[in-house]
C-alpha cells in the first residue's frame, strides 16, 4: 500500500508542495482537504492531490503523514479538531510561521505516539519578487526547509522529515522553537508591520489623491510585503509579542537617531551616508547569497526529481 499523505489546507503552500510530490505518485497517495471544497477540487485538477476528502475527520484518519498548511490562527483549532482521528503512529507537519506557542499548546492536545514537527518552507530565489498566489511545483525547490522538531522525536520520524525534504529538493536545517520565532519575526513579520505603517502614513492622508499617481517602484515594493490577511497578521502579532516588541524598540531608537541627525543638518551628512552605504551593501550581499544559494549544498543544476529515498521512514521499504 502506498503511503497516505494528507494535506489539510490547499492554498499556495499546500498545493505547491503537493505538485512537487507529483513524481512520486506510485509511492505516495496524496489526499487533500480544504474547508472551501472548490479549492480542493481545483488542487486535484492541477494534479497536486490524487483524491479529495471533503470530511475533515475522514481526511485526518487516513493519514500516515499529515501536512497542515493553514494560516497561523487556524492551526491550533485544526489540531484540536483532528486529534482524536489521528493514527497512533501518524506524523503531523505544520507550516505556521511561528512555532513556540503553537507547539506548547499542541503537546497537550495530540495523543501519545503522534509527533508534531514544524516546517518553514522558504520560496526559491526566483519567487521572491513574485507576489502571485498561484501554486507552483518549483516554488520551494532548491531552497531551505527549516525544521522545528521536539526533543523527544524518534529517529524514524526524523528520517521521514528529512526524506521528505529530499523529495522536495530542499535543504533541511534544524532550529529551536525560540530561535525560529525570533528569525521569522524579524524577516517575515516585521516587514509586514513596516508595510502597514507606511500605508497608514501615506494612503488616504492629505495629498494622497495626487501622491498615489506618483508612487512608484520603492513604494510598490515596500507595501507588497503586506501579504497576510489582517486576521493572520493579528494572530502573528500576539504570538510574537515579545520579540516583535524588542525589534520595534530598536527601530524606534534608530529612527530617533535619524531624526536627531536631520535636525543637525550638514554636520550629520557623513554619518547618514555611511549608514545608507552599509545598508546597501547588506542588501546586495544578501541578494547575491540568496540567488546563488551559497549557504546550501543543493546543486541548482539538478532539476530532475531525485529518486525516492531507499527508506522513507520505513514506508517506501514496506512497499
Amino acid at each position: 500500500m502506498p503511503l497516505t499523505l494528507t494535506f489539510i489546507g490547499l492554498g499556495q503552500t499546500g498545493t505547491s508542495l503537493g505538485l512537487a510530490l507529483q513524481p512520486y505518485a506510485s509511492h505516495l497517495r496524496r489526499v487533500g482537504h480544504d474547508r472551501e471544497p472548490s479549492k480542493a477540487q481545483w488542487a486535484q485538477k492541477l494534479g497536486a492531490v490524487d483524491a479529495v476528502q471533503f470530511n475533515l475527520h475522514d481526511a485526518a484518519s487516513q493519514a500516515d503523514l499529515l501536512i497542515l498548511a493553514l494560516p497561523q490562527q487556524e492551526m491550533l483549532p485544526a489540531l484540536q479538531e483532528i486529534a482524536p482521528d489521528l493514527r497512533p503512529s501518524a506524523l503531523v507537519l505544520e507550516t505556521a510561521p511561528l512555532k513556540r506557542s503553537l507547539h506548547q499548546q499542541a503537546a497537550a492536545i495530540l495523543p501519545p505516539g503522534v509527533s508534531l514537527v514544524g516546517l518553514l518552507p522558504v520560496p526559491a530565489a526566483e519567487f521572491l519578487n513574485n507576489v502571485s498566489s498561484a501554486p507552483d511545483a518549483l516554488r520551494f525547490a532548491h531552497s531551505a526547509l527549516g525544521i522545528v522538531a521536539p526533543r523527544n522525536i524518534t529517529a524514524d520520524c526524523l528520517k521521514r522529515v528529512t526524506d521528505l525534504a529530499e523529495l522536495l529538493q530542499m535543504e533541511p536545517y534544524f532550529l529551536e522553537p525560540e530561535e525560529a520565532d525570533s528569525l521569522m519575526t524579524s524577516t517575515y513579520l516585521l516587514p509586514q508591520v513596516l508595510a502597514a505603517l507606511l500605508l497608514e502614513q501615506t494612503a488616504d492622508r492629505p495629498g494622497w489623491q495626487e501622491g498615489r499617481r506618483l508612487a512608484e517602484i520603492p513604494y510598490a515594493q515596500a507595501v507588497s510585503a503586506l501579504i497576510d490577511s489582517p486576521e493572520t497578521l493579528n494572530a502573528l502579532l500576539q504570538a510574537a509579542a515579545q520579540p516583535l516588541s524588542r525589534l520595534l524598540n530598536e527601530a524606534q531608537a534608530r529612527l530617533q537617531r535619524l531624526n536627531n541627525s536631520l535636525a543637525a543638518g550638514e554636520t550629520s551628512a557623513a554619518e547618514n551616508l555611511s549608514w545608507l552605504e552599509n545598508s546597501q551593501r547588506s542588501r546586495q550581499r544578501w541578494l547575491e547569497e540568496r540567488s546563488q544559494g551559497s549557504w546550501q549544498a543543493v546543486e541548482h543544476q539538478t532539476l530532475a526529481p531525485p529518486p525516492p529515498p531507499s527508506r522513507f521512514g520505513g514506508w517506501f521499504k514496506k512497499k
